[in-house]
């Protein structure tokens, strides 16, 4: 798994190179409905378990709690699987 050359997210406020994914799913068998958010992100930084913001491109995750990292002997990347409160898709930028 390798990570795109010049790809940027932000872990608060400090830029790494990485990408991350998240899917944001609604349980409407409870009343009210809840909203589960998860993801994962992809970098060969070392993440703390948990921080208030995540984000590149469109996407702003809040409430970040990292579940779990996976790692190989042959790989510089980390992948780390994530739980969040909220999330948010920016409107796209004009050309």
């Amino acid at each position: 798994m390798a990570t795109k050359r010049g790809s940027v997210i932000f872990v608060e406020d400090l830029a790494v190179n990485g990408k991350f994914s998240v899917i944001a799913s609604v349980d409407r068998s409870k009343n009210p409905p809840v909203l589960s958010v998860n993801g994962v992100i992809e970098t060969a930084t070392r993440l703390p378990d948990k921080f208030a913001r995540l984000a590149g491109g469109r996407v702003v995750v809040l409430d970040v709690l990292i579940d779990s990292e996976s790692a190989g002997s042959e790989d510089d990347v980390i992948v780390y699987a994530f739980t969040a409160r909220s999330y948010e898709i920016l409107e796209r930028r004009q050309s």
